[in-house]
């Protein structure tokens, strides 16, 4: 592992502890806040291949996993089908666009949404999907357009 691949792990890391931190407690709209993390690993997945990314999501996932207890390997597992929807939808498609990555945004926040609904029907016997998830997609795009945008200035004041 060189020193570039070990930054993003530490970047990994930091967005874990500040999401499971500080985002859980004071940035909550409806009970809901942005999944860095999701979005971290998705541009990480569209940025990598796959064994890198399936290598963070799964460590990333993990911690996540140690952090919130709730249910035993729930996030490890959604982190890496994230990765691997993901992989399959970049080799599919041209994503270099940013409309493109938003949609693939969009599509993965409702995936994920999905697959913890079903986690937890499975493990409670509880179903419940709101209205309100919209709003964690929302947040996530909205979150994701934030990087693009700022990645965006980043690569013109480097020209």
């Amino acid at each position: 592992m060189n020193l570039k691949e070990l930054k993003f792990y530490i970047l990994g890391f930091l967005i874990l502890v500040f999401q499971s931190t500080i985002l859980s407690k004071y940035m909550i709209v409806f009970n809901f806040f942005p999944d860095f993390l999701t979005i971290y690993i998705i541009l990480f997945t569209l940025r990598s291949d796959l064994k890198k990314s399936l290598y963070l999501a799964g460590i990333l996932g993990f911690l996540q996993d140690l952090m919130v207890p709730t249910v035993l390997f729930f996030n490890f597992v959604s982190k890496i089908l994230i990765v691997l929807i993901t992989e399959n939808l970049k080799k599919k498609f041209f994503l270099s666009g940013t409309l493109y990555k938003g949609f693939l945004i969009v599509l993965i926040s409702v995936f994920d949404i999905v697959l913890k609904t079903g986690l937890i029907f499975l493990k409670t016997g509880i179903f419940y999907l709101s209205g309100y998830f919209i709003i964690y997609v929302v947040l996530n795009v909205l979150i994701f357009y934030l990087i693009e945008i700022n990645n965006k200035r980043l690569e013109k004041q480097e020209l």
